[in-house]
C-alpha cells in the first residue's frame, strides 16, 4: 500500500501526517536531547576531574559538593542520552514512506516544538538552581544554550543537511547525513550561544 495515496481524501490522510509529525518529533527531540546530555556529560566529568585535582577548573567545592554535582549531573546527562537513544526507535523506516520535503517540513515543525519543551524545562530548571553552587547553573545554562539555539539551528541547519544529502545522493553516494550534520549544526549553535554564569 503506498501511503501517498490517502494523502487529501481519505480519513487516513489525518493519521499520515500525525505519525509524520510524531516521528519528526521524538527524531528532533533525540537531536536536541544529545546536544543537552553531551554537555551535560562533559560538565560532570570536569567536575569530577576538578573535584579531586585532575585539572584545575576553579570550582574551590568539597568532596560532597562535588560528588552530588557529579552525580545529579551525570544523571541528568544519562536521562538525556536515554532520550536520545530511544526516542527515535523505529522512526527511520517509517520514514522512507514519506516524501522527502515532506520529512524536512516535519523536521521543522518538530524540532520548533522541542526548542520550545527546551525552554520550558530551562525556565523551571532556572528557579531550582538559582542558589546552587555553580556547576548546576553551568548545567542549567547547557540547557537554555540547547533551547535558544535550537531556533536558528532547526529553520538553517534541517534544510541545509537535506539539501547536503540531495546533492550527495546526485554524486552517487547514499550516506547518512542528515541527523549527523544536524547534531554537529546544533551543538556548534548551542557553543556559541553558551554564557558561563559568574561563580
Amino acid at each position: 500500500m503506498n501511503i501517498t495515496e490517502h494523502i487529501g481524501r481519505h480519513p487516513q490522510s489525518i493519521r499520515y501526517y500525525f505519525l509524520l509529525l510524531g516521528s519528526t518529533f521524538r527524531t528532533m527531540l533525540s537531536m536536541g536531547m544529545l546536544v543537552a546530555g553531551t554537555g551535560l556529560m562533559g560538565l560532570a566529568i570536569a567536575v569530577f576531574l576538578d573535584g579531586f585535582g585532575l585539572v584545575d577548573v576553579g570550582l574551590g567545592l568539597t568532596i560532597g559538593e562535588v560528588l552530588g554535582a557529579f552525580i545529579v549531573i551525570g544523571v541528568s546527562a544519562a536521562f538525556a542520552f536515554g532520550v536520545a537513544t530511544e526516542g527515535r526507535y523505529g522512526t527511520a523506516i517509517l520514514m522512507t514512506r514519506y516524501p522527502s520535503l515532506e520529512v524536512v517540513v516535519g523536521r521543522i515543525v518538530g524540532g520548533l516544538l522541542v526548542v520550545w519543551l527546551l525552554g520550558w524545562v530551562s525556565g523551571h530548571v532556572e528557579t531550582i538552581v538559582a542558589d546552587q553552587s555553580l556547576p548546576f547553573r553551568v548545567g542549567h545554562e547547557v540547557i537554555r544554550a540547547t533551547a535558544s539555539s535550537g531556533f536558528l539551528a532547526v529553520l538553517l541547519g534541517v534544510p541545509l543537511v537535506w539539501a547536503a544529502r540531495q546533492g550527495l545522493q546526485r554524486a552517487g553516494f547514499d550516506a547518512e547525513v542528515e541527523l549527523p550534520g544536524l547534531y554537529v549544526i546544533w551543538a556548534v549553535f548551542a557553543l556559541i550561544a553558551f554564557s558561563m554564569p559568574v561563580a
